[in-house]
Order: structure tokens, then C-alpha cells, then sequence
């Protein structure tokens, strides 16, 4: 149980688990990385950006309800003022959402929040988060 604990914590990987490379356990040690892929391509706290989805409409940085924090402009549905202010989430370089500083995140930060704003309002869906 430890060792799975470690696993879905990202700590391990499956083939940290000498049994799994047997030969004998080829299908199982396969399964199991096709089960912590996703994980693999999270941040810290669940957010998986796909940028070949992602249009560049700017509604998750209008969304994000910790972008206003930052960055008045998004109360009111306008992108941030360029230099990107410190602590912006989302932002769109060449026409691409990308995540700035994740630390800020409600998801991330203390006290932790299952916040997932972002992902439901996108509407290419290229935003998903992993819990």
C-alpha cells in the first residue's frame, strides 16, 4: 500500500517496482502506466492545458475568479494590461492560453478550494483537471 500511496502522490514511478519489470508482469506494469499517464501531464494541483485545443478565445482568463485579483481589467471582461502583472493564472501568448503562475491558483493555495471555473467555462474543453 505504500508504494501505491507514493505512486498516485507522483513520488514513485511504476517502474520503481522491481516485481513489475518481470517479464511475467509486462501486462500488468502496462496497465498500470496507462492508469497514471494522466497524471504525468497534471500540474501540481490537477490542471492539464491542452494546447491543441485551445482557440485562444481568453474566456478562462476572464473566468478565472483569481485573474481579477491581479488584474482589475478581468472584472469588468477585458484581458490584463501588458507587462502581465505578477500572480496572473491565465494569459494568451500567440494566440494560445497558457498558465502563468499556478501557485495562485484556489486549487493550490491554502486554504484549498475544489475549484474548477476554468475548465467549465472553456469551450474547446481544452482545459480538464485531474483529481
Amino acid at each position: 500500500m505504500p508504494f501505491a500511496a507514493a505512486l498516485l502522490k507522483g513520488d514513485k514511478q511504476a517502474e520503481d517496482c522491481i516485481p513489475l519489470l518481470e517479464p511475467k508482469n509486462a501486462q500488468n506494469l502496462e496497465k498500470l502506466r496507462s492508469i497514471t499517464a494522466p497524471m504525468k501531464q497534471a500540474t501540481a494541483n490537477g490542471i492539464i492545458l491542452n494546447e491543441e485545443s485551445c482557440d485562444g478565445c481568453g474566456i478562462c482568463v476572464i473566468a478565472c475568479p483569481v485573474n481579477p485579483r491581479f488584474s482589475p481589467e478581468c472584472m469588468s471582461g477585458k484581458a490584463p494590461e501588458y507587462p502581465l502583472p505578477a500572480g496572473i493564472i491565465y494569459a494568451l501568448e500567440n494566440g494560445k492560453c497558457k498558465i502563468k503562475s499556478i501557485e495562485e491558483c484556489r486549487r493550490y493555495t491554502s486554504p484549498r478550494i475544489n475549484c474548477r471555473v476554468c475548465e467549465i467555462f472553456c469551450p474547446r474543453f481544452a482545459i480538464e483537471i485531474k483529481t
